[in-house]
Formats: C-alpha cells, structure tokens, sequence
C-alpha cells in the first residue's frame, strides 16, 4: 500500500510539472516512478536510497558530460583529426569508462548497506529494463 501511495505521488507530481518541462525531466520523472515500482522500497529504505541514487545519478551525468564535451571537441576540428588527437580523444573515452565503473562500484557498496542484496540486484535488473521501455517509447513515437 505504501508503495502505491509512493507511485501515485511520483506520478501526479510527473503531470503537475508545466508544460515547458525538459525532456529530461519527464524522463527522469518516469524513471524515478519505475524504479519505485520495480523495487517495492519500504518508506525508510526510500528515505535512505533516493538521495543516494540521486547523487549517484548527477555523478553519471557529470562524467557522461565529459565524454560528450570530448567527442564534441575533436569533432569541431577543421578538417580530418590527427591519429595523434584520436589517440587522446580515445584514452579519454577508456578512462572515463573507468571511471563510471569506478562511480558503480563505489555505489554498489553504499547501496548494500542501506538496501537488501536482493533489492540491489534488482535496481540493476530494473535500470536496464527502464533503458528497453524509454526505447520503445521513442520507437512507438517515430
């Protein structure tokens, strides 16, 4: 019951954003209401995983900002790059990689802590299950 009560607030709080709302927001927005769903948290579980899962989110982001502003930067060069640019644009790409896996690690052990295994395991299972819905959606939509 708490868990519906949960989903239904994600929900009606995901319709009351305006309607200048960014395509991020509303993704984030669904994303949040089917992790909730998925995970069936308890109210002090949530009370503890979201601000986590929350900072765990904004470091992702932060590190995939990178890696774009890197493509981006070699890309906007005149002309065809130098081996040696792709070269460093590409150890760029495997250490940021690393770092990702780094950021997941690190978050793996801080969610054991605050969550059953089982739920953890499922946090996993459900993001990639929300990966495989959000593309659907935007191949239903095109």
């Amino acid at each position: 019951m708490k868990n519906l009560i949960i989903l239904l607030f994600v929900l009606y709080t995901s319709f009351s954003f305006s309607q200048n709302e960014s395509k991020n927001d509303k993704v984030e927005t669904m994303k949040i209401a089917f992790l909730t769903n998925k995970l069936n948290l308890t109210a002090k579980e949530a009370q503890l995983f979201w601000p986590l899962y929350n900072e765990y989110s904004q470091k992702m982001e932060a590190l995939r900002k990178a890696k774009k502003s890197e493509y981006d930067e070699i890309k906007s060069k005149n002309g065809t790059p130098t081996d040696k640019e792709i070269a460093a644009y590409m150890e760029e790409v495997f250490l940021t990689k690393q770092k990702e896996l780094d950021l997941q690690k690190e978050y793996y052990n801080k969610y054991v802590k605050i969550l059953p295994l089982k739920k953890v395991a499922q946090l996993y299972q459900a993001e990639n299950q929300f990966k495989k819905e959000l593309l659907r959606i935007i191949k239903d939509k095109k």
